[in-house]
């Protein structure tokens, strides 16, 4: 579960635009110590193991900067305002590796939100809550394999849409309790 929570930071940190010293000091917040060097060693890794993610942040945050809009792959267009000061040039920057990746998840999830009640409310299966990229839903003893299937089917559906040469997987997991 630890190197789960250390990929996790490393790799949203990442994609977040986050340096050596943010990372050093997310993943104390996750019980990991390491010294800049050392994430800075990890971000550098990162890159190197995964080359497209590197072209694709840098290429996305140049985009950004330079027509000063974006648009995600589900259509959604994100526009900035002109930068005057450096520090406004870099956060556009790293707003740009973010934002697209963020709405196109936050439209994903609804789309699959909108099909899953359409088919769960009929059956009795109160949805509860959403997390970042997880539902939840509450159900009658009788009812969690009928609604498991549905929802992992409708959420790789919405994935479908837009990630056509990546395979959307959802894990659906059912318990007594909301587990994090």
């Amino acid at each position: 579960m630890k190197d789960r929570s250390i990929a996790k930071t490393v790799n949203f940190g990442i994609v977040y635009g986050m340096g050596a010293l943010g990372l050093q000091k997310k993943l104390h917040v996750v019980g990991t110590e390491v010294t800049v060097n050392e994430a800075k060693g990890m971000i550098g890794g990162y890159f190197t193991a995964y080359p497209g993610v590197a072209k694709y942040l840098r290429d996305i945050s140049i985009q950004g900067l330079k027509k000063l809009e974006l648009k995600s792959l589900s259509g959604r267009l994100i526009k900035f305002e002109y930068p005057r000061t450096k520090k406004q040039r870099s956060s556009i920057m790293r707003e740009s590796k973010n934002l697209p990746i963020q709405l196109l998840c936050a439209d994903m999830i609804k789309i699959a939100m909108a099909n899953i009640f359409l088919q769960l409310e009929l059956k009795g299966v109160k949805f509860i809550n959403t997390v970042h990229d997880e539902l939840v839903f509450e159900c009658t003893e009788a009812k969690p394999d009928e609604a498991r299937c549905i929802v992992k089917e409708d959420m790789e559906k919405a994935g479908s849409l837009f990630l056509k040469d990546v395979p959307c997987i959802v894990e659906v997991k059912v318990s007594d309790t909301w587990e994090k």
